[in-house]
């Protein structure tokens, strides 16, 4: 309990900003998995901060940079029985050094894998600036904050639905 006071105090609750920060890092946390942080984000608007944070974080990891310094860029598996799956490199701390092939374990390079489309045969990394650029958003979010329509339910609208972004 002393710890989340401590961290709270980091945010200086005393003021009226350092008291919305704590309240903004806690909602976060607490509710991530209840799909409402992009609502909380256009609220108190910061959305396209956020979303622009977001963008140099995926380059930041992809890159080993910053507070992603020490993220291993090959993640390591093997089945261990027959039935339990093993898996290092995901936390800073596994120990990948003995991870070889001849004990099993199988090596996958995720930042800098290169994959090639094989219908128009472009080669492209699988966090290239590209993807990352396009992946966080395309567009303005302070003015697309709505979701498009789903194609099936615009096709079984009988021509009264359209994804209008004009709005």
């Amino acid at each position: 309990q002393d710890g989340n006071l401590n961290q709270y105090a980091a945010y200086g609750i005393d003021s009226k900003e350092g008291f919305l920060k704590a309240i903004q890092e806690e909602r976060k946390l607490e509710f991530a998995n209840e799909l409402i942080r992009k609502q909380d984000l256009i609220r108190w608007g910061i959305l396209k901060d956020k979303l622009i944070e977001t963008r140099s974080n995926l380059a930041a990891l992809r890159d080993g940079t910053g507070k992603y310094e020490n993220v291993h860029k090959v993640i390591y598996y093997r089945l261990k029985n027959s039935e339990e799956l093993e898996i290092r490199g995901l936390n800073t701390s596994d120990d990948v050094s003995e991870c070889t092939p001849a004990d099993g374990w199988i090596a996958k390079t995720w930042a800098a894998e290169e994959s090639t489309n094989s219908e128009t045969g472009i080669k492209a990394s699988r966090l290239s600036d590209e993807w990352i650029g396009k992946a966080v958003f395309q567009g303005d979010p302070d003015k697309r904050q709505l979701l498009p329509i789903f194609t099936h339910l615009l096709l079984g609208s009988n021509g009264k639905l359209k994804n209008d972004f004009g709005y």
